[in-house]
């Protein structure tokens, strides 16, 4: 009997810390779990505002146990933002969202409209380290066509470079 309650107490305890995703809904899923856990994770900050001309930073969030959830990376320049998220379950990337933002006018002009930016965000979902859909605005890309391939391994090599920006090499993407 007790061997048997052992089993089940560690099979328990892995699928708590286990993050099976296997399809859009899994990463939806896990998405929103860390969006909504982000005021709790260990969070930090490194200064990369030699990349851009007004500045930039990267975040980078993790759980108590120390596992990596979301790298955030916003570059400022005079007419724009980039955006840069990638997202990790069991230290492996399932989601990457980019946002470039280009401004009407400089901020500090009197011209500048939030409301007229151009926005041009892209969503990349990944299954086991394969891309399986990229959204580009409101637009599904074919994964057959070749662009979707070479933009698989662009963004996978972004993220790589952006993980080793802060240090986290012992984490696989």
């Amino acid at each position: 009997m007790l061997k048997k309650f052992t089993f089940v107490v560690l099979v328990g305890i892995s699928l708590l810390h286990a993050t099976e995703i296997n399809s859009i809904a899994d990463i939806r899923k896990v998405y929103t779990q860390i969006h909504n856990t982000l005021s709790s994770m260990y969070l930090k900050r490194i200064d990369v505002s030699y990349q851009s001309s007004e500045g930039g930073e990267i975040k980078v969030y993790s759980n108590p146990k120390a596992h990596l959830r979301m790298i955030k990376k916003e570059l400022f320049g005079e007419m724009g933002k980039y955006i840069h998220e990638s997202y990790y379950a069991d230290d492996k990337l399932f989601f990457v969202f980019e946002a470039d933002i280009r401004y009407n006018a400089p901020m500090y002009s009197n011209m500048f409209d939030s409301k007229q930016n151009e926005v041009i965000e892209d969503r990349y979902y990944f299954i086991h380290g394969k891309m399986i859909r990229w959204l580009h605005g409101k637009k599904q890309i074919d994964p057959k066509s070749q662009d979707f391939e070479k933009k698989a391994q662009e963004i996978l090599q972004t993220a790589q470079n952006i993980k080793q920006e802060t240090n986290l090499n012992k984490a696989r993407i």
